[in-house]
């Protein structure tokens, strides 16, 4: 798109975050989908359903006569283009609808961040208390001897697998079931041995605890402060693609979404108003004044004119001076070995206006020269009358 033909309307600008990558792109991706649905989904205007009365249709088609030109249309027409007309500016209209739909993802957002975050503190706090159960029923079992009895059961299922299979015994069965059994028998009894480590070290420290600060306290108080110095069993190596495992890893890394922070900087406060509300959190500051391109997040907004022109000058300055360094490090007699495709965006851009505008130049002056030469011959030669003697011979005469 041209650079004149557009300027911001408003910058959207997220803090620096663990989850703000992901919170972007939400942003984007939901007034994506909601500007196509405000191009594909308007309503009709009420102009397109007027019916024009028979002294419209009159004065059009005076209005068609004395216009000059092609008169290959009638006033049907006429009417047709000016509904197409009005058609493209209810599909272009889309101000308010971007505005309202950046206050609606933002409301939207704020809501869907309390409640993940929520939910991502329930579900830790009851898995915590899951493992902590489960850490200590293990450690119960292997106090009852439950490890000699797994190991017996483990010789049992090696046995088994090691045996060569029976092609004449129907009854033999695959032993890929009873491989996946005792990997499940293995890791079980190697989580039990952590679990029985985990609480023996938990008790020690709540002894010297209570030891050095000399507090009695009831069985029940503590086994809530044994549970509270256990640890958390440790996060498996991998991570199956399916399951209830995997799925609640994802459930953990779900981004949570927050306003706070935010900041919306807008070239005019007024747009504001086609929200309906806006997060208390957000933060409205202006834009101050930008031509094309909307100015960077940490910059200071420029609030009057004559500013803006000075800093426009000054970096105009700043690319005449850097490009005079550049040919003053050259050393004299040698040639740049720099190609025109290697010159900067600016650079470019001045080099084609001034060709531009000395084109322009020159066919405005050859025009003026070809009229005033074409007057000169009509008023030199005209119908019924000779033309003028030269001044040398009037003047002898």
């Amino acid at each position: 798109m041209r650079k004149d033909l557009w300027r911001p309307l408003w910058t959207l600008s997220i803090p620096e975050g663990e989850h703000a990558d992901a919170q972007g792109r939400h942003v984007f991706k939901k007034l994506r989908e909601w500007r196509k649905l405000h191009e594909t989904s308007w309503e009709r205007p009420a102009l397109l359903s007027l019916n024009h009365s028979k002294k419209e249709i009159e004065r059009l088609e005076e209005q068609l006569r004395d216009r000059g030109g092609s008169k290959k249309e009638n006033v049907y027409d006429v009417i047709k283009h000016k509904k197409k007309k009005l058609r493209v500016a209810a599909v272009l209209d889309q101000r308010a609808n971007s505005v309202a739909d950046l206050a609606a993802v933002l409301a939207a957002q704020e809501a869907l961040g309390a409640k993940t975050l929520q939910q991502k503190n329930e579900e830790a706090k009851s898995r915590r208390a899951y493992q902590v159960q489960t850490m200590i029923d293990m450690a119960k079992e292997v106090e009852q001897g439950a490890i000699d009895e797994m190991d017996v059961h483990i010789e049992q299922l090696r046995e088994q697998c090691a045996k060569p299979l029976s092609a004449d015994d129907p009854a033999e069965v695959s032993k890929t079931p009873l491989r996946k059994q005792l990997v499940k028998v293995l890791a079980r009894r190697k989580k039990m041995e952590s679990a029985s480590v985990y609480v023996e070290r938990a008790k020690e420290e709540l002894k010297e605890e209570l030891k050095e600060s000399k507090v009695q306290l009831s069985p029940e108080q503590q086994d809530a402060r044994l549970r509270e110095i256990l640890p958390d069993f440790p996060t498996p190596s991998t991570i199956p693609k399916r399951g209830p495992s995997r799925a609640r890893l994802e459930r953990e890394k779900a981004p949570v979404f927050s306003t706070e922070g935010i900041v919306i900087k807008w070239a005019n406060h007024l747009d504001a108003e086609f929200a309906e509300s806006w997060p208390e959190t957000i933060n409205h500051q202006p834009m101050g004044f930008a031509r094309n391109r909307a100015p960077h997040a940490d910059q200071e907004p420029i609030m009057d004119v004559a500013s803006s022109r000075q800093s426009r000058t000054q970096a105009g300055r700043g690319l005449v001076q850097a490009s005079a360094e550049e040919s003053s490090e050259m050393p004299q007699g040698e040639i740049s070995e720099k190609t025109p495709g290697e010159i900067s965006y600016n650079q470019g851009f001045n080099v084609a206006r001034g060709e531009i505008v000395n084109a322009v130049k020159e066919a405005v002056a050859r025009r003026a020269s070809d009229r005033a030469a074409k007057l000169a011959a009509k008023a030199a030669v005209k119908p019924g009358k000779s033309a003028p003697a030269p001044a040398e011979q009037v003047s002898t005469a």
